[in-house]
C-alpha cells in the first residue's frame, strides 16, 4: 500500500515510509519499468542502485582508472535516468558519465568540464 493511500485521520505516519539511502541524500528515482529499482544518491557522488523488494544495495559510482586523477564530485550528484532506455543512468561530476546497463558499467562522455583545481576565485 502507497503511504499516501493510508485511511488514518491522522494521515501518514513515519512507519508507514522506507528509508532508501543514507547520508545526505538528496535524489530518487525509480525505475518507471521496474518500480522495485531505486536509484539514490548522497553526497561525494555516492550512488546506490537498491532493489525495493530485497533492499540489496549496491554501490554504482563511476571511479576513476587507477592511472587518472580521481573524479571531483559535487555535494548533490547529478543523477537522471534516460527517458528514451531507463537502463541508461547519466552521473555528472567534473564529468559526465553514461551507464548502459542500470550502473554496472560507465563510460565517461565529456571532458572534464571544470577548471581543473587551477581557476582561482577571484580569476
Amino acid at each position: 500500500m502507497r503511504p499516501s493511500a493510508v485511511r488514518s485521520k491522522a494521515g501518514i505516519a513515519n512507519d508507514e515510509w522506507f528509508v532508501v539511502n543514507g547520508g545526505d541524500g538528496f535524489v530518487g528515482l525509480i525505475d518507471p519499468t521496474d518500480p522495485r529499482v531505486i536509484y539514490a544518491e548522497s553526497q561525494d557522488g555516492f550512488i546506490n542502485r537498491v532493489d525495493r523488494t530485497t533492499n540489496e544495495r549496491q554501490n554504482i559510482r563511476p571511479e576513476a582508472p587507477d592511472s587518472a586523477r580521481n573524479y571531483r564530485w559535487n555535494w548533490d550528484t547529478p543523477l537522471q535516468l534516460s527517458p528514451h532506455d531507463p537502463k541508461t543512468v547519466y552521473a555528472g561530476a567534473n564529468r559526465l558519465f553514461r551507464s548502459p546497463d542500470r550502473g554496472y558499467t560507465w563510460q565517461a562522455i565529456s571532458p572534464d568540464l571544470t577548471a581543473a583545481g587551477t581557476a582561482t576565485p577571484w580569476s
